[in-house]
């Protein structure tokens, strides 16, 4: 599409590039801008090319003395590239938005699964087990909560996105999560033959070679 040149558009009434749809929006903005002020927000509003077609646009006016009397001054800024990347940011967050339902929901049902078979053999359902089979399920147990922790926050993201949640701080104790990671990373680390401690020097938790 072409762009317009000047002789085109002296001496052209600005109606003629202003969409139908508009006209009484910018004309109310106009008269707000005379009333009351000297300059006026910008507008988003859709204008017209010379070939009829539409065209989003920011709108900024200000009110001037032009021979003598009020006239206005505009500033038009084509801004369809960025109404284009608006558009297109906003199919991206439904895409995501769209999957973090789905993955959220597809996950609870075996989550839920594998922790009911957990919890009927540390009930001694399907028969008995010895210490460190029992200790072993319930670092199995923690694991699986953490992970219906997980997909928990994954809905609240949904709610949140959706304005369907307030947040409310609560105390974390950090002794208690500190815990929850040891306690997270005491079978793998069994494995490989490790062993967790604490640096008093340091303040922090050191895993040495067994």
């Amino acid at each position: 599409m072409r762009a317009a040149s000047a002789e085109e558009l002296i001496g052209q009434p600005i109606t003629r590039f202003i969409h139908p749809d508009f006209l009484p929006i910018v004309s109310d903005r106009l008269k707000n801008l005379l009333n009351q002020g000297v300059f006026s927000q910008p507008m988003e509003e859709v204008y017209l090319r010379v070939d009829g077609t539409p065209l989003d646009v920011e709108a900024n006016s200000s009110v001037i003395i032009y021979k003598g009397q009020p006239a206005f001054q505009s500033i038009i800024a084509d801004i369809s590239e960025r109404k284009k990347a608006e558009v297109e940011l906003k199919r991206i967050d439904q895409l995501k938005t769209d999957f973090i339902a789905i993955a959220s929901h597809e996950l609870r049902n075996p989550l839920t699964s594998i922790d009911l078979g957990v919890k009927l053999v540390l009930d001694r359902t399907a028969g008995e087990i010895n210490a460190k089979q029992e200790e072993f399920l319930h670092t199995a147990e923690h694991g699986i909560d953490r992970l219906k922790s997980l997909v928990n926050d994954l809905l609240d993201i949904s709610k949140l996105e959706a304005k369907k949640v307030t947040l409310k701080p609560l105390p974390v104790d950090l002794v208690k999560a500190a815990e929850d990671i040891i306690a997270t990373l005491k079978l793998p680390s069994r494995s490989k033959k490790d062993r967790f401690g604490s640096d008093d020097s340091a303040g922090t938790f050191i895993s040495r070679p067994g």
